[in-house]
């Protein structure tokens, strides 16, 4: 064959609209289409497998926090309740008490309260704190005997503002270090009566339900909340969502995180997270579990590598293959070609195989021959016409 009608002369001269160039792609599309469509549904199969597997293993630890969360309030409001109805504590709560303790009776009246709030045996409660209206002194279970100024307690002031409004309360505070951090629960005195004589406030120490949550099987990089029906966050076992801010302003393109089980991005990073959430029995509030799904990109990112690794390596298989075919299916269209061109070297080699091509061949060859004949005949009449 010579280089004039190799078949990389027919691909440089009709480019693109070289039947063995179309031959050669549609082969690879062939191939290529269907294990493209069917490694990109394998990939969303296995990448929404595993977030069902995250989220339902998420939800089950939520619940499990749920029912344990669920049991210590339940046995603060036991506390509280107690407190409450302490006689030595109503004495305290309704008696004008001089910051000095003027008389006996007075002393003892501070006596019996803070031995109320003082014999209490919770692993939670860290303190109890006791405030009087009329007397306008709080007691600590802290401080002992010793009355502190009502001055200078700020929760002294947000009781005052609620009392109100509301009998029951939960907040979130600091202690005087920084790293001290509470869940304090408010209770006014009465707690049912508008005409309130003060208040019990149990504080519940962040730490000591840390060590609690930390107990569950949680995944790395896992955030457990507490957020109240005001989506204040009370509580949270990390360091990304600080006890007294609003959750809603972590996902600013989220009109509201109440999705239950969801992938949403939060905030300016566009960090995608599974966001859970289960609803308490007390005080209207919500447990929280949020979880970057970069923790589990490996896992998606392991089967990607390998599809594209797959893929690649059956396209260079895919295209060896299509060339090969495209060439065995070309060459009766390049011996065509050839023929056409050339007919005199494929005169004494075509041979009666009876297949298409030599079917056209020799049918081209016998117009060609009658052509040849014809112009022969047509030419000695020309010339004798031409001597007479």
């Amino acid at each position: 064959m010579t280089g004039g009608n190799s078949i990389w002369y027919y691909i440089r001269s009709y480019k693109f609209n070289s039947i063995f160039a179309r031959y050669f792609c549609l082969i690879l599309c062939i191939v290529l289409i269907p294990l493209i469509g069917t490694s990109a549904v394998i990939f969303n199969y296995n990448n929404t497998v595993v977030k069902q597997e995250i989220s339902g293993a998420h939800e089950k630890s939520l619940h499990t926090a749920k029912e344990m969360l669920d049991i210590i309030v339940d046995e603060i409001d036991r506390v509280a309740m107690r407190i409450l109805y302490d006689s030595s504590v109503d004495q305290f709560m309704t008696q004008n008490i001089s910051k000095d303790y003027q008389g006996y009776e007075q002393v003892m009246i501070v006596a019996n309260a803070v031995n109320a709030i003082s014999m209490l045996e919770s692993e939670y409660i860290q303190s109890v704190e006791l405030y009087s209206d009329i007397s306008n002194l709080v007691l600590s279970s802290e401080n002992g005997f010793a009355p502190v100024p009502a001055e200078s307690q700020e929760w002294v002031l947000q009781y005052k503002q609620n009392r109100g409004a509301q009998n029951k309360w939960v907040t979130a505070r600091s202690g005087e270090n920084a790293w001290q951090r509470f869940i304090s629960f408010f209770y006014t005195n009465p707690l049912l009566s508008q005409e309130k004589r003060g208040v019990a406030v149990l504080n519940v120490s962040a730490a000591s339900l840390q060590k609690r949550i930390n107990e569950g099987d949680w995944n790395n990089g896992e955030e457990f909340l507490i957020v109240d029906e005001n989506e204040t966050v009370l509580f949270s076992s990390g360091q990304l969502f600080a006890p007294g801010s609003q959750l809603g302003r972590f996902f600013p393109e989220e009109k509201s995180v109440r999705k239950g089980n969801a992938f949403v991005k939060m905030g300016s990073t566009g960090e995608q997270v599974l966001v859970s959430e289960v609803s308490s029995q007390h005080n209207g509030w919500r447990y929280v579990s949020i979880i970057p799904m970069a923790e589990y990109a490996k896992k998606t990112d392991a089967l990607r590598n390998w599809l594209i690794a797959a893929i690649l390596i059956v396209l260079l298989v895919t295209a060896f293959l299509a060339f090969g075919l495209a060439v065995r299916i070309y060459m009766p269209i390049r011996d065509i070609v050839s023929t056409v061109e050339n007919p005199e070297q494929v005169r004494d080699k075509l041979l009666d195989s009876g297949n298409e091509y030599s079917y056209i061949v020799s049918k081209y060859l016998k117009v060609l021959d009658k052509k040849t004949l014809a112009e022969e005949e047509l030419q000695r009449r020309l010339d004798g016409v031409e001597l007479d």
